[in-house]
């Protein structure tokens, strides 16, 4: 199921939606500093790179780091 644009559709929509419905200012979204492909998802659809969280959430036992982009 890779590659098919599934996540990169409805990224989009939920930024038309948080713009045009709710009059949203800035959406930000955060994913795991080792998942590239949710980051490259993000950089397409418009998103900047802000900062990086150290130690900021528990994955099933592993504490991973977390990009902020806007």
């Amino acid at each position: 199921m890779n590659g098919r644009g599934i996540v990169t559709s409805a990224l989009k929509s939920i930024i038309r939606i948080g713009f045009d419905m709710y009059s949203l200012d800035k959406i930000f979204l955060n994913c795991g500093t080792t998942n590239e492909k949710s980051r490259k998802v993000a950089e397409g659809c418009g998103f900047e790179f802000l900062y990086e969280i150290k130690e900021f959430e528990n994955l099933r036992g592993t504490i991973i780091d977390f990009f902020i982009l806007l």
